[in-house]
């Protein structure tokens, strides 16, 4: 007897032999190999046909559009059969200009026949590397012209995560809405909340990044920005009324206007110390607080009653003063001056 191995069968992909020949089938091989100690005969029939991988270079170029079928797949790649020996592999990134396709075998069906273009020749894989995007045009090259910064485009919601919200645009090419983008109200894991796949919304274009191929988009960018209203309209030092909304032993916070809260710290109480704000303050509490610090970065306000009661104090004092110098204001220059220095 000799042995017939699998992968001397053909020199396309190997199959289950018993899917090749059948007991009692008369074939044609080749020696390939004898082994006197043991007695063992290698034969081949592939190699009586020729190889089809030896010209594969002029039968398929590099750039050629080539058409196959799907042979297997993995999660990174397909596995394409051109023809008997001849195979192309596709990596799932090479599938679509769309990032978010991390599945090959989510994307392209077993037995289904695709078109790509020839990238490399691997010639000891005996594989043919080839792309499918590249049949398609480049979506990032334009990407500027097409989506300009600040423009409004409308998109369908196609994936929910822990960091945001992906849109998807016409071109097959995903944009990203940050949690931090959402709402100017709500923080984005409450307000991603109203969200789901199918929905289609409008975003506002934030950045553009046509290497890294991602967009930016916005939510909260349709409206305007409520601090920013609030922050123009009272600016720093200016007397703000608001409702205690949270009370801590350090600190409270202050409901100043719709979505718009500062924080009002123990030690901005008053001149007194306050080891516990719980003892002087509760939520519901109405208070006047002077605005001392707007962070628009972290679109904190810092709230102060000490700096009420400082401002007050020394309007007494300067009321004050102003009346003494009535009561003994002469009625010259000269005399102002001669009072003045006896006074001294």
């Amino acid at each position: 007897d000799g042995l017939l191995h699998v992968s001397d069968m053909t020199w396309g992909r190997p199959q289950d032999p018993r899917e090749m020949v059948q007991n009692g089938q008369e074939l044609e091989v080749i020696v390939l190999n004898f082994e006197e100690e043991t007695e063992r005969v290698s034969l081949g029939y592939k190699q009586l046909i020729p190889d089809p991988f030896e010209d594969v270079g002029s039968r398929y170029p590099i750039g050629a559009i080539v058409r196959g079928t799907v042979v297997h797949t993995t999660d990174h790649h397909a596995f394409i059969k051109l023809e008997e020996g001849i195979e192309g592999i596709v990596h799932v990134s090479e599938m679509s200009w769309n990032p978010r396709i991390k599945s090959a075998s989510k994307f392209v069906e077993k037995e289904s026949v695709i078109e790509a273009k020839v990238q490399a020749i691997n010639y000891d894989e005996r594989r043919l590397s080839l792309s499918m995007r590249e049949l398609e045009d480049d979506p990032w090259e334009d990407i500027a012209h097409r989506y300009p910064v600040n423009s409004i485009v409308k998109g369908v919601v196609r994936n929910i995560t822990d960091f945001g919200i992906f849109i998807g645009l016409d071109g097959n090419i995903d944009g990203l809405v940050h949690l931090s983008d959402i709402s100017w109200d709500e923080t984005g894991e409450e307000a991603v909340r109203e969200y789901k796949k199918g929905d289609e919304i409008e975003t506002v274009i934030l950045s553009i990044d046509s290497e890294r191929e991602r967009i930016s988009l916005g939510v909260k960018q349709l409206g305007e920005d409520p601090f920013a209203s609030f922050t123009s309209e009272y600016e720093r030092g200016s007397v703000v009324k608001g409702i205690i909304t949270a009370v801590d032993a350090k600190g409270a916070t202050v409901a100043i206007a719709d979505g718009i809260e500062g924080y009002l710290r123990g030690t901005e109480l008053g001149r007194e110390k306050v080891e516990d704000v719980r003892s002087v303050l509760k939520e519901g509490d109405e208070i006047e607080a002077k605005i001392v610090n707007v962070d628009r970065k972290t679109r904190n306000l810092s709230l102060s009653v000490k700096a009420i009661e400082m401002d007050d104090e020394r309007a007494a004092i300067k009321d004050h003063k102003n009346q003494d110098v009535a009561e003994v204001s002469p009625g010259t220059i000269g005399d102002l001056i001669k009072a003045q220095m006896e006074k001294n």
